[in-house]
């Protein structure tokens, strides 16, 4: 009952906050009752009116003391008095305009930037697919015996799909989906209905689609935004539901918007299909990575929109992501037992030995996989880390404004002290002052954010192209804002708590006598403004030496040159069939054919395309089949066929190519590149030489031996942006011959290859290729590679700009209000003899202390990470983001520390000058 009663007048309390003004008129109503009751009764005794009202008055005890402690009974003191410092922190911004709307700015660059980061962050890994209930929306993933990561984690076959689906308890309405694929899609040119000038009826042209289940759009919670969706009947038997709905993205920009699509027929490789329907708006498929396709149709049209492929009688053709909804009473990690159990069961059916699954799970379906990798996590870690410095730099600028505002309030502060006013209650009020201005920054940084955010998709959709299409649906949702509102306050509580503290505690006696503080106070003051400085510096000069490093790395890109052709070279993936078997065959005629086109001069091929992947292992040199693990190097290895060298124009400095029937049997010989040989075999000759290299993956791994019959030229493989520090090429054999892309040496046009090309693969497998594309080397992953360089040293020098226009602004700021504080002694000097240069040289000196110290120590952490940059290039192929630049240079260093430096000195000779300018007189009759 008392917690009852305690509740009720708490209520009573909260709710007084909204009625103070009635509850004082009434309580002050009911106290003159009160009074007029005892000045009737001294009347009645025969005082006179003014005698009566005065005994009345003296006998009550004191009205206003009266209504005071009624209005501490019914008032909720935290609230109120909160509410009170926040009207007085308004009133305090409003009065410095100049103050306020420099803090704000300096902080929505600090959190903007942040919040940019963190919204990216939110869309790839936190974001859920924008379907009915996605909270509760999964993705299969499963895990191979290999260790291997990447997309095939989340590729199924048709077959366990339907094993899944029928047997599962843990997942409500299993879904199919394919990964998207390319097809010719055309309209007819008899078409009643007439199109938007956009289309050209009847021509074909390369469309992006996806196969799924005809329970997709149902389980998801889609809506039709014309026509209707897919129906269960449409997907029940192979070759049962020839009907595609459109994505409104392609209905809108490719035909216009025209609601007449529904029923009219579409081509999809040769195949008639008719449009029933457009997806809403807001869906944007559930791909890993997204894409929005064009069409979807039914999985079970899968011969006849892909012909020449059976994926739905192929229990190891894995070409389906599995999505569903977890049941009520099911977590996570007991969905991944039952699933995994029953893909044990089907591996026993359906063995696969070579890529064996271990085990299933189920993880919360985001727009982008592998999110719990622990590399994306450390990059994850590192970004944020370098933009969190953005941030303290713009923190350490506010500190020090604050410290200087605080400075300047201390006859206030010590007033109020001196009326009885705690310092708990002051510290509050200087920190809500330093947290309005912290919100104010965080809703500027949030619109900030916003272009922010849209420039990076804008970049993000060079590398990514098509994948990138999703990004015009994602907006800040409440996780972004709540975000950046912990992050406005934690920022407020940082940059403020050290001025709140030091402004609190004045010297009451000099204080209210003078506007400054004491000498020793000063000091204090000046030694943490120091600091912040220093601190402010080295932040600028490690981010400044770092992007010039960047920099000079973007440039160096420009010129490097790979080491074998690029210009006329084309890769191609070959053909594919789920046996085996078949697929070798199909390739040996695909590769003959190819090889037949007088378009194409030489063709090779190769388990990893240049510049698109490698492989490293361990190897050592010798013939024994014992291995020492204290003689083990790592190095980058390809198989490659015997054309590969002269296609590619890498010259054979040393010994011979394979031979064609080296291959094709897989030989144990192997050809180094000349870095490696000179590394193991100095002075000797590496011909003839035995090397034990560690082949195959997982259960498959194992040494071998193999003879060095050449030695090639040294090239840029792996990575543009350095040599390789160490390759053994390998011979191809035909029995994996399921496992290679090939290489097309195109001298002539390549538009007219492209053609011939196309026409070739329409006939092996029967599909259109309209889109079909033939990029370059150059075009495709040089350009890429370099395009990512330019976008790091942009990023970075973007970086460095702003966190040295905040160091900038807080020298300045510093050293300003130095010189205000120190008016009057500079006019004693002056008034004793000193010179205008000697006042100019001791403001200087003062200002450019800090800065000289932490520059000192922003060129030690600049050397340390650059030397860390380097050190990362141990592992053979890791990308060197200094493209062959020294890991000290010392033209950058002195180059951006000096830039640094003068942009530091200009900031306090500004303020300095207008010291030495100042006049005696009137400095010595200041105050």
């Amino acid at each position: 009952m008392s917690l009852k009663r305690s509740m009720r007048a708490w209520f009573r309390r909260f709710a007084g906050l909204f009625r103070r003004r009635q509850d004082d008129a009434e309580f002050a109503a009911e106290l003159e009752s009160h009074l007029g009751l005892h000045i009737e009764d001294n009347l009645r005794a025969g005082m006179t009116p003014e005698a009566a009202r005065r005994d009345a008055l003296m006998k009550f005890g004191g009205v206003e003391q009266t209504k005071e402690k009624s209005r501490d009974m019914r008032r909720v003191r935290l609230i109120e008095t909160t509410f009170q410092d926040i009207r007085l922190g308004f009133r305090v911004l409003h009065k410095n305009p100049g103050f306020t709307v420099v803090a704000v700015l300096t902080l929505a660059l600090g959190i903007g930037l942040n919040t940019t980061l963190f919204s990216v962050f939110n869309a790839v890994a936190l974001k859920p697919v924008p379907v009915r209930n996605s909270a509760r929306f999964v993705r299969l993933e499963r895990w191979f015996a290999s260790n291997s990561l990447g997309e095939g984690q989340y590729a199924f076959s048709f077959a366990e799909f339907q094993s899944f689906a029928a047997r599962n308890r843990a997942l409500s309405n299993l879904v199919a989906v394919s990964f998207p694929f390319r097809v010719a899609a055309s309209l007819p040119v008899n078409a009643s209905t007439p199109f938007s000038a956009k289309t050209q009826m009847g021509a074909p042209e390369s469309a992006t689609t996806e196969l799924v289940s005809a329970n997709y759009f149902g389980e998801l919670g889609v809506t039709p935004a014309v026509g209707r969706l897919l129906l269960p009947e449409e997907g029940r038997a192979p070759g049962v539901g020839p009907v595609v709905v459109l994505s409104y993205s392609y209905w809108r920009a490719r035909l216009g918007g025209d609601a007449g699509i529904v029923g009219r027929v579409l081509k999809l490789n040769g195949t008639a299909f008719t449009v029933v329907g457009v997806a809403s708006s807001d869906f944007v498929g559930t791909g890993n990575p997204p894409v929005i396709p064009d069409f979807w149709a039914p999985i079970t049209m899968q011969a006849q929109v892909l012909p020449g492929q059976d994926w739905l009688n192929q229990p190891l053709d894995y070409e389906f992501q599995l999505l569903g909804h977890l049941e009520p009473a099911i977590e996570m990690k007991e969905a991944g037992a039952q699933l995994s159990v029953l893909e044990h069961n089907f591996a026993q059916d359906h063995p696969n030995p070579d890529n064996e699954t271990t085990s299933l799970t189920v993880q919360r379906a985001t727009l982008f996989g592998n999110t719990e990798d622990f590399r994306f996590k450390a990059v994850v870690t590192l970004l944020m880390v370098i933009v969190g410095m953005v941030l303290m730099i713009a923190c350490a600028n506010l500190a020090n404004m604050q410290m200087a505002k605080a400075s300047g309030r201390q006859r206030e502060i010590a007033v109020r002290l001196a009326l009885g006013a705690g310092r708990q209650r002051l510290v509050r009020q200087l920190l809500t002052e330093s947290t309005l201005l912290a919100l104010a920054g965080g809703a500027a940084g949030v619109f900030l954010s916003l272009w922010d955010t849209r420039a990076l998709w804008l970049v993000a959709g060079q590398f990514a192209g098509p994948y990138s299409a999703f990004v015009t649906q994602i907006k800040p949702d409440m996780r972004v804002l709540t975000y950046t509102l912990l992050l406005s306050l934690s920022t407020g509580v940082f940059f403020g708590m050290s001025p709140a503290l030091q402004g609190s505690r004045p010297n009451l006696t000099t204080a209210l006598k003078d506007a400054g503080t004491a000498f020793g106070q000063r000091l204090d003051r000046s030694r943490m403004r120091g600091l912040l400085v220093g601190g402010q510096m080295a932040l600028s000069t490690l981010f400044l030496i770092v992007a010039g490093l960047l920099a000079r790395g973007m440039i160096r890109a420009q010129t490097s040159d790979p080491g074998f052709e690029v210009r006329t070279v084309f890769p191609l993936g070959l053909l594919a069939d789920t046996d085996r078997a078949k697929g070798i065959a199909l390739r040996q005629n695909e590769i003959a054919r190819l090889q037949a086109l007088q378009e194409i001069q030489n063709v090779a091929w190769t388990d990893f395309v240049p510049l698109n992947g490698t492989w490293s292992t361990q190897f050592e040199p010798g013939d024994s089949t014992k291995v020492d693990p204290k003689g083990l190097s790592e190095t980058l290895a390809r198989h490659v066929s015997s054309a590969f060298f002269k296609t590619l124009g890498i010259p054979i400095l040393r010994g011979r190519e394979f031979t064609q029937a080296e291959s094709q049997s897989g030989a144990a010989v192997a050809i180094v590149s000349n870095a490696l040989a000179r590394g193991v075999w100095p002075g000797e000759d590496p011909l003839g030489k035995k090397i034990k290299l560690q082949t195959g993956f997982g259960r498959e791994r194992n040494w071998l031996v193999f003879e060095v019959v050449g030695v090639a030229g040294d090239v840029r493989s792996a990575n543009v942006s350095r040599l390789d520090p160490a390759i053994i090429y390998l011979p191809t054999s035909s029995k994996n011959l399921n496992d290679y892309d090939a290489l097309l040496r195109i001298p002539g046009d390549p538009r007219e290859a492209r053609q011939s090309v196309a026409t070739l693969l329409e006939q092996l497998d029967g599909r259109q290729r309209p889109g079909f594309l033939l990029l370059s080397l150059e075009d495709d992953a040089v350009r890429a590679q370099l395009l990512m360089a330019r976008t790091f040293a942009m990023a970075a020098l973007c970086l460095a700009a702003l966190a040295m226009l905040l160091a900038s602004i807080g020298v300045y700021g510093v050293t300003a209000f130095l010189v205000s504080q120190r008016e009057k002694e500079v006019g004693i000097h002056m008034a004793l003899g000193a010179s205008r240069s000697q006042v100019l040289g001791l403001m200087l000196t003062q200002g450019m202390r800090p800065v000289l110290f932490g520059g000192a120590l922003g060129l030690v952490g600049a050397l340390s990470l650059s030397g860390f940059m380097r050190a990362l290039l141990y592992f053979p192929g890791s990308v060197d983001v200094l493209y062959g630049a020294r890991w000290f240079d010392p033209a950058t260093f002195a180059l951006f520390s000096c830039l640094l430096g003068v942009i530091a000195l200009l900031a306090c000779y500004v303020p300095a000058r207008r010291a030495s300018r100042v006049d005696p007189v009137v400095a010595l009759r200041y105050e």
